[in-house]
């Protein structure tokens, strides 16, 4: 059996022999929170301590990274902090313990973290992963995924203009275009994964009767796909790229069609 991991020792250190994390896990910063921050520190000073490794004569943060760069935007001269033996196996669950339990890191820059200690410290094994971070499989490859998902949903989430849960959904869509529609509708209207998910359906459903295998080498295809609809504005009837269009939903019965008719003209509500 192996030896415990040595605990840490509390002392101040000064905060010029404080270096940052060998592989940050946080590639952003919520600017207001870390002004929060900043004003705290200014007024009370640092009242959670950081968690530090030993590195020869100076130090690595494992844990803290925010508070270590707003302590220094404060103008302390030193901080408070757990100092752990150089080479700590403790290091990575320091820090993922950290940020789960304060500002909320952002889950792509999580990924971008997973995947670089996989690569470089894992030897590509997720087993190994999982215990260097002290997270649960599920949770590790959940936040790998996103990466091998489409690349404008990860940038979307990385810039904070969508929430985790519609990344998830938007990465089930098997069409590349609808799933840009949709990421536009989401970013634009702030829509949830639930009304993803619902939007993700309906598309799907208007496909479900065509085959989803090809057929026979030689042998002509049974059916025949309908031609596209004309995409053009229903305001001035021009045609455009139609990632330059919204798309419009009315209700095939009842009056809404003939109301849109009525306000646009003839063809305008799908009438062509």
């Amino acid at each position: 059996m192996s030896a415990p991991a040595a605990g840490p020792v509390l002392q101040t250190v000064p905060i010029d022999l404080i270096d940052e994390p060998d592989l940050p896990m946080r590639q952003s910063f919520d600017p207001q929170a870390m002004e929060e921050l900043v004003i705290s520190i200014r007024a009370n000073g640092v009242i959670q301590s950081l968690a530090l490794v030993r590195n020869g004569e100076r130090y690595r943060v494992a844990a803290g990274h925010r508070r270590s760069i707003a302590a220094r935007i404060a103008g302390l001269k030193e901080v408070p902090a757990a100092v752990y033996p150089e080479g700590t196996p403790l290091e990575e669950v320091l820090k993922v313990e950290e940020n789960s339990r304060r500002e909320r890191v952002n889950p792509a820059d999580e990924a971008l973290y997973f995947a670089k200690l996989l690569a470089e410290r894992c030897g590509e094994d997720v087993f190994k992963l999982c215990a260097l971070t002290g997270q649960k499989q599920s949770y590790v490859e959940g936040r790998l995924n996103l990466i091998t998902g489409f690349e404008e949903v990860f940038l979307a989430l990385q810039n904070r203009r969508i929430n985790l849960a519609v990344a998830v959904e938007l990465n089930k869509y098997k069409d590349h275009g609808f799933m840009l529609i949709d990421l536009e509708t989401a970013i634009e209207t702030g829509a949830t994964a639930r009304y993803i998910v619902r939007l993700r359906t309906q598309r799907e459903h208007l496909f479900e009767h065509y085959p989803q295998t090809p057929p026979p080498p030689g042998a002509a295809p049974d059916y025949q796909m309908p031609p596209p609809p004309r995409q053009v504005c229903a305001v001035c009837g021009e045609g455009h790229d139609p990632w330059n269009l919204d798309v419009i939903y009315l209700h095939r019965g009842g009056p809404c069609k003939k109301i849109l008719e009525r306000a646009l003209g003839p063809g305008a509500a799908g009438g062509e």
